[in-house]
């Protein structure tokens, strides 16, 4: 199995060489346990301000010893939309697997890019992205309950996907050139809206259970609830773009779902209280998000 000329991988690094170590290693345990006569070239992308240091070229060295080429691209624009695209455009192999820098492939990575490349792929295929909890016991749960909503929203009402997730994405070089990420969504929107887009041109989209990568959950309190309120921000972004701004009529919608709904099975035993109370603490989060982005936006 040759990847080296079919496949590229894409990852935007918005916290430099710091969170790329863990990332790059998985991919050296995976390219070693599977037999491979050529590795993909890994496209890197930066913020502007992110100062280059040693580490990162230790981390090209890590890829190349094992046979691969790392290139790193600068975005001038610091959001993850925005370095997948300048990545993107570095770009010369028919097919981009984009993953990010909080995940770890899992061992059958590659064999699992052979196979899509060797067959005959639908031009857009989602992998699964599993939790991997680390030793902060107390976070991991906390964000595995988390993780398992958002896992819910991936498929519509008809059961076809409803969003992208761009930590396990393996899609045609030519067909994100031609529906880019859009930058305005800053986090989490884009990958509803890449999808509605390919949706209405007719492109299909494929699910592989197989192609598995395993996102490691945050490291402080925090850092959950930045992440909470940065969904409420991309779901604000993502009304504003379809022309939906009457956040009345959305909070109409939605209020009871995500308040009284986890309240009420908290009463009838359906949920117990630690989760009722934790859903309605972290949609809290989520609306402060939204209505922070519908009343004060920037392009930060």
């Amino acid at each position: 199995m040759d990847l080296r000329s079919p496949v590229a991988l894409v990852v935007p690094a918005g916290r430099g060489a710091g969170s790329l170590a863990t990332l790059l290693r998985s991919l050296v345990r995976s390219a070693t346990s599977t037999p491979l006569r050529g590795l993909p070239r890994i496209h890197v992308s930066v913020r502007r301000e992110c100062p280059w240091s040693g580490e990162m070229d230790k981390l090209g060295e890590m890829w190349r010893s094992v046979g691969g080429a790392l290139e790193w691209h600068v975005s001038e624009r610091g959001n993850a939309t925005a370095m997948r695209n300048r990545a993107v455009e570095a770009v010369q192999s028919p097919w981009i697997a984009f993953l990010d820098d909080d995940v770890e492939v899992d061992a059958r990575y590659f064999e699992r890019l052979a196979a899509l490349v060797e067959g005959t792929p639908q031009p857009v295929v989602q992998g699964v992205p599993y939790l991997c909890s680390n030793e902060h016991r107390l976070l991991a749960r906390l964000e595995s309950r988390n993780y398992q909503q958002g896992l819910a929203s991936y498929r519509g009402p008809e059961g076809r996907l409803a969003t992208l997730d761009p930590r396990n994405l393996f899609i045609a070089t030519d067909v994100i050139r031609r529906f880019r990420f859009d930058e305005t969504l800053l986090f989490a929107g884009e990958g509803q809206d890449l999808a509605a887009r390919l949706a209405v041109a007719g492109i299909e989209i494929g699910y592989d259970e197989e192609l598995r990568v395993y996102h490691r959950n945050r490291e402080s309190l925090a850092e959950l609830v930045r992440q909470k309120y940065s969904h409420g921000r991309g779901r604000a972004q993502l009304l504003r773009k379809k022309g939906d701004v009457d956040l009345r009529r959305y909070a109409a919608r939605y209020v009871v779902r995500h308040f009284a709904e986890p309240v009420a099975s908290m009463f009838t035993r359906r949920l117990r209280p630690s989760d009722a109370i934790y859903r309605v603490a972290t949609n809290a989060v989520f609306w402060a998000g939204t209505l922070r982005e519908a009343t004060w936006r920037d392009d930060s």
